[in-house]
């Protein structure tokens, strides 16, 4: 186990001794607690519900993976204090967030901390359920602004809203790949489903690169971490190059250190 997991892990005792109420009404200390020792052991256990959390969920996966300390004080402070500090992001959801009960099939502490991210932001919004067609894919900006913000000094963009990349993208996105970047892929989801001859009109999702983008013969394939904590990496089906490319919107690489 790396010193960094070693430390994280010291911070759940005194958490779980502690018996005060936590800020999160309907969230008890147990579930936090045993939550949070498995996903800093397995950050690929954090789960999103809802579309709208995905580019939050990469940003919690990356801090987990990358600095597990900082992840469990984030949530720690979360549920003792209401507030918390992400490096540079002031984290602190409304009363109506705080007063909710986690949905179902989301496990309580990715629940909190997905639902603070995007409460502290959208705090004149009353919490709304994410049902409508992509009601809140983080945009590119916010990516790179969260990135940086949470202490990644190297941040490179080659992501288009509404614009196709090509195959030459898809090979830079391996050349970060291979140097130890974190990437995050910009897609539609007709490449999670496999669907042939799909062309899309707008991103819907951001994947965490889990393996480099495999190219053979006109096709392509690859690994992303998966939210549903059911396993730490999920192969997405075969595509043409040219359906990959008719959705696909380019990705975002970080670090902490240029390489």
């Amino acid at each position: 186990m790396s010193d960094l997991k070693t430390r994280a892990h010291a911070l759940i005792p005194p958490f779980l001794s502690r018996r005060a109420a936590g800020m999160f009404f309907a969230i008890s200390r147990e579930d936090i607690a045993r939550q949070l020792a498995e996903r800093i052991d397995t950050p690929g256990k954090i789960k999103q519900h809802a579309p709208s959390l995905c580019g939050r969920t990469a940003l919690l996966y990356r801090i987990a993976y990358s600095n597990p300390v900082m992840y469990a004080r984030f949530a720690i402070d979360l549920y003792e204090r209401g507030r918390a500090m992400l490096e540079g992001l002031n984290i602190k959801p409304g009363a109506h967030v705080r007063r909710s009960c986690a949905k179902p099939g989301m496990p309580a502490l990715d629940w909190m901390m997905l639902e603070s991210l995007r409460g502290s932001r959208n705090w004149f919004l009353v919490y709304q359920r994410a049902t409508r067609l992509n009601p809140g894919l983080t945009p590119p900006i916010e990516m790179l602004q969260c990135f940086r913000r949470a202490g990644y000094r190297w941040v490179f963009n080659d992501t288009g809203a509404f614009a196709f990349r090509d195959m030459s993208s898809a090979r830079s996105a391996n050349s970060f790949f291979r140097r130890n970047y974190r990437v995050c892929l910009l897609i539609n989801s007709n490449i999670i489903k496999g669907q042939q001859g799909q062309i899309s009109f707008s991103p819907d999702q951001w994947l965490v690169l889990a393996s480099e983008i495999r190219m053979h013969s006109n096709t392509v394939s690859f690994d992303v971490f998966t939210k549903s904590g059911r396993r730490d990496a999920l192969r997405v089906p075969r595509l043409t190059e040219e359906n990959f490319v008719a959705n696909y919107y380019g990705f975002i690489a970080c670090s902490d250190s240029l390489r």
